[in-house]
């Protein structure tokens, strides 16, 4: 076998060289992880996009272009205190309208509703393949049909639920990112909910749940409902909606907890998506309960009381641990109701991904 000139070893040195430094320089220079720039970004993210302004100015008005983000995205509300549905939707805390052909049933029967929820990282969004981690929400006792990525199913065993026991019902998946194709994780699940009216905690006369109404009815009338910037972005919400007298439905609920709790009285959080009227809307309530055993709702927002039998039940709980646990800070870290995606390199917040419902009665 003949040798190889020295020209050549040179030229093959250079080009292990080249690759190499390909491979390895662009994880050199990347900086490593930060929690104060990683939340600069976020409040950044709220402030500088125009429909911050519009809504902050006057919170009964949606942003001109039709597009929301996170917490302003409850910009209008009805009588009832529950924000309108629309049509776009861009990592945000509102939903698209329901997309199925057939009618909404009567509100006094139960129904089957097959849901498709995805998510999707726009291509470019990384430089180089990296390995992308992603929880949906994923109702507890939901029947589910199939998950996967760009419209390919992952078997079972690439797949991860999280069980019964987690505050945050999630599905997990992960993947490779490309730099030539969105990536789209996608679940696609079968649930039954009941749609008809409940009693809430104003129609309960036992004398242990009157303070609870107290703190119920100060709420009503003194928080006014109203948009909130980012959970994450606030050290302590409670605190918050009691100092500035206004906040969202999960503001209020946090707040009621709180109050509740400081009395002794135990509340709950819970939240998830309920289907009325041919739209989807994001719900956020309180429980309380005088035995640990029984629960009833509260209606912190008018006379509108939730019923969770005919919500789509994501959380019972609220800043607790996702399953498998995240190695980044969420980009919610009290609620799970849009999902999270993370990479090798931090958390990808929500202006970074797009996310999409669709509902069809069964």
């Amino acid at each position: 076998m003949a040798k190889m000139k020295r020209s050549e070893k040179i030229l093959w040195i250079m080009v292990a060289v080249a690759l190499a430094a390909n491979i390895v320089l662009p994880r050199l220079m990347q900086p490593k992880y930060s929690w104060d720039r990683d939340l600069a970004q976020r409040i950044a993210a709220d402030l500088l996009r125009p429909d911050t302004l519009a809504i902050s100015e006057n919170a009964g008005t949606p942003p001109p272009s039709g597009r929301v983000h996170s917490r302003f995205a409850a910009a209008e509300y009805g009588p009832e205190g529950v924000a309108p549905p629309v049509t776009e939707v861009d990592g945000s805390q509102a939903v698209p309208e329901h997309t199925g052909s057939q009618a909404v049933p009567e509100r006094s029967r139960r129904t089957g509703l097959r849901v498709r929820y995805s998510i999707t990282v726009p291509k470019g969004t990384f430089r180089l393949r990296q390995n992308l981690r992603c929880w949906l929400p994923f109702p507890q006792g939901a029947r589910l049909i199939e998950a996967g990525v760009n419209d390919v199913p992952f078997p079972e065993e690439n797949i991860t639920l999280s069980g019964t026991s987690s505050p945050h019902s999630s599905l997990y998946m992960q993947t490779r990112t490309s730099r030539y194709k969105d990536i789209t994780f996608y679940e696609v699940y079968e649930y039954d909910v009941t749609l008809n009216e409940v009693k809430g905690l104003e129609e309960r006369s036992e004398e242990s749940y009157l303070t609870a109404m107290e703190i119920a009815r100060w709420i009503r009338d003194s928080i006014t409902l109203a948009p909130m910037k980012e959970y994450s972005t606030i050290d302590d919400v409670p605190a918050q909606v009691l100092s500035e007298k206004k906040g969202d439905e999960g503001g209020k609920a946090l707040l009621f907890i709180k109050m509740c709790q400081d009395k002794g009285i135990q509340a709950r959080y819970r939240s998830g998506l309920e289907p009325s009227g041919g739209k989807v809307y994001l719900r956020e309530w309180a429980e309380v309960s005088a035995d640990g055993k029984e629960w009833i709702p509260v209606g912190l927002s008018g006379k509108n009381v939730p019923n969770p039998e005919s919500i789509i039940l994501i959380n019972n709980n609220f800043s607790g641990d996702l399953y498998p646990a995240k190695t980044y800070p969420r980009s919610d870290n009290v609620d799970f109701l849009r999902g999270e995606v993370e990479w090798d390199g931090g958390n990808l917040y929500f202006p970074l991904w797009n996310s999409e419902i669709t509902i069809e009665y069964l």
